[in-house]
């Protein structure tokens, strides 16, 4: 998770108050990573959804729906 971490510290500002590095050495709950882990999935929501506005993102889907993500060389590739 600390690598996800870091790329989106990269990314945007001031998440450090919503996302600390995990301590490596230290026991987390599962309610303490699944709320790691929500805010992480919405940090790179809003990540597709700014490639998705600026044209540079791809979507897969059909009629009944589409799913967004970035081109090959944006955000996932990166990392």
């Amino acid at each position: 998770m600390n690598k996800l971490i870091i790329y989106l510290k990269n990314k945007l500002i001031n998440i450090d108050d919503f996302l600390p590095l995990l301590e490596l050495n230290k026991k987390y709950t599962g309610g303490q990573l699944k709320a790691y882990e929500d805010v992480i999935d919405s940090s790179f929501c809003a990540l597709t959804g700014v490639d998705y506005m600026n044209g540079r993102a791809v979507g897969y889907g059909g009629l009944d729906g589409t799913i967004w993500v970035p081109e090959k060389g944006n955000i996932v590739y990166k990392l």
